[in-house]
């Protein structure tokens, strides 16, 4: 009689604890996540911006809000300090996937900066807490250096053309700058014959006009002698 009373109390223990201790954690909660993964550089220079993007994927099967909220914060591993924080708002359903862009700013001290993001979902208007999770990472601060653009610069000069060309070649590209000779002087060069032969000309035609008033001038002192001769 007792061995089949403690068979018994033993079962009914185990029947218990069946329902209640090998029940999914997540049941007891309105939301989980079942995919949670924030993807970051692996290094970074110091003093630099770079971003973090945590893709989620959100179960809710018992929330009654309308609208819910997914919150990434992306805080200091070390003292947790929240470094920036990124929300998305959804219309309450089964299941949500979104990616949130977390923006953070390298140290000026170079080694491994540990980083934490903290996901969380909330109902809306609630504001009732429904899942969270967390995950650590650490990023490799390497030291800045700055870009500066190496570049050949190499001339070339032609002859037989008006146009003097300078060719700039970077590392990366290649650029051409072209650089116009003094086009004035060209242009005064070829107007000179033109300018000296309107001059002659005008020089001619003053030679002439003084040619034509002395010939006039000759003509009427010769009339007037012959005039005065045939007086006497």
């Amino acid at each position: 009689m007792r061995s089949k009373q403690l068979f018994s109390i033993i079962l009914t223990i185990n029947i218990l604890a069946a329902l209640v201790g090998f029940s999914p954690v997540y049941s007891q909660t309105a939301c989980h996540f079942s995919f949670f993964r924030p993807d970051h550089p692996d290094s970074t220079p110091a003093g630099q911006p770079f971003q973090v993007r945590t893709t989620v994927t959100v179960i809710c099967d018992g929330a009654f809000d309308p609208s819910t909220d997914i919150r990434v914060d992306l805080t200091n591993g070390q003292n947790q300090t929240v470094i920036s924080r990124s929300v998305y708002t959804s219309l309450t359903q089964p299941v949500i996937t979104t990616t949130l862009v977390n923006t953070a700013t390298a140290p000026l001290d170079t080694g491994t900066w540990v980083l934490q993001a903290n996901a969380y979902v909330i109902g809306r208007p609630s504001g009732t807490a429904l899942a969270s999770s967390q995950q650590l990472f650490s990023v490799n601060v390497v030291p800045y250096t700055p870009t500066t653009a190496t570049s050949s610069i190499s001339l070339a000069t032609t002859t037989t053309s008006s146009v003097t060309t300078t060719s700039i070649t970077p590392t990366t590209s290649q650029q051409v700058v072209v650089i116009p000779t003094r086009t004035s002087t060209t242009t005064s060069t070829e107007n000179t014959p033109q300018n000296t032969s309107t001059y002659y000309r005008i020089i001619a035609f003053i030679a002439l006009i003084v040619i034509l008033i002395g010939i006039v001038i000759a003509k009427r002192k010769k009339r007037e002698a012959k005039d005065k001769t045939q007086v006497y």
